[in-house]
């Protein structure tokens, strides 16, 4: 009878020392952070290891403390397989990965960090990476995954980390063989223009080849992105580099052209649906008259052909 009532005590004194360890510490309940949806392309031939995308997030208010130093904790969710990158940490998404990072304790997640008593976590700064761990298959992170909690450890969770709706992981089905296209167009006498807006003089034009290799039934899109020319209403006229400044000539501007057409700003084309393998597509650079005079100088642009598959 004596043995049964020193355990009886000994286990009175262990909840009562638990309880008192925690005694000095608040929680003002789970806050939930949400990392920025968005789209993230993936090129095809992207190496395995290469950073896709990072979102930041950025908290602040008065969450959790104790009076004596005390554990802040960052502990996985709903996500915790681990891949062959140290804390990079494998999602619903075959072939991509995580990883979690807090610029206040320069850590990546998991860990444990001791906080001075008295202090109070009040802000973070944590930025969420996503890695490729693999073959990528297209695919939405699960909205209301949670990537991370936080907690003052053994006593209460304070705040959670949580992937919202429309995060979509999509591998494209091309590769770019050439990711830049350099137009050489040379000297041009201003004499070979005209007096008409919208003049092309001859000889004034370079053609390069846009290459792709695809899987097979892609559907290859384009859209140009860049400056209008502000001389002309023309959608499909660039800006000059430098368009107004005294060594830039006057009354030029620039048109990228596919298939006898000049390419519109902002206007998406399909281009083809691949058979599969290498495509080429003959991209035009030429100069357009924009005013009824044109003065010399210098006559240089830069654009984007932005490239979707569908």
């Amino acid at each position: 009878m004596r043995v049964k009532l020193l355990c009886t005590l000994s286990f009175l004194f262990f909840i009562l020392f638990s309880i008192q360890s925690n005694a000095g510490c608040t929680a003002n309940g789970v806050m939930s952070f949400y990392m920025n949806a968005g789209d993230v392309y993936v090129q095809r031939d992207t190496p395995v290891g290469t950073e896709l995308k990072s979102f930041s997030i950025g908290e602040s208010g008065t969450w959790s403390g104790c009076t004596t130093d005390w554990t802040d904790r960052y502990e996985l969710a709903t996500f915790s397989q681990s891949t062959s990158f140290s804390k990079v940490w494998q999602t619903n998404v075959p072939g991509v990965g995580f990883k979690f990072y807090s610029s206040v304790f320069n850590s990546y997640m998991p860990f444990d960090a001791t906080v001075a008593g008295g202090t109070h976590k009040t802000w973070d700064t944590v930025t969420v990476t996503l890695v490729k761990v693999g073959d990528i298959t297209s695919g939405q992170l699960t909205p209301g995954a949670i990537l991370a909690k936080e907690s003052v450890a053994n006593y209460a969770y304070f705040a959670q980390y949580v992937v919202p709706s429309g995060v979509n992981i999509k591998q494209l089905a091309c590769s770019i063989t050439t990711p830049n296209l350099t137009f050489q167009i040379g000297d041009i006498p201003a004499s070979s223009f005209g007096t008409a807006v919208g003049t092309i003089p001859s000889g004034a034009q370079n053609t390069q080849n846009l290459g792709l290799n695809c899987d097979a039934n892609a559907n290859i899109n384009v859209s140009l992105q860049g400056t209008q020319n502000p001389d002309v209403s023309t959608t499909s006229v660039l800006a000059l580099t430098g368009q107004g400044n005294s060594d830039v000539a006057n009354g030029v501007g620039v048109q990228l052209v596919y298939n006898g057409s000049p390419l519109v700003l902002n206007n998406r084309i399909v281009l083809k649906q691949s058979a599969g393998g290498q495509e080429t597509f003959p991209i035009t650079a030429r100069y357009y008259q924009t005013k009824t005079a044109v003065t010399a100088g210098k006559a240089n642009a830069s654009a984007t052909l932005d490239l979707t598959y569908q």
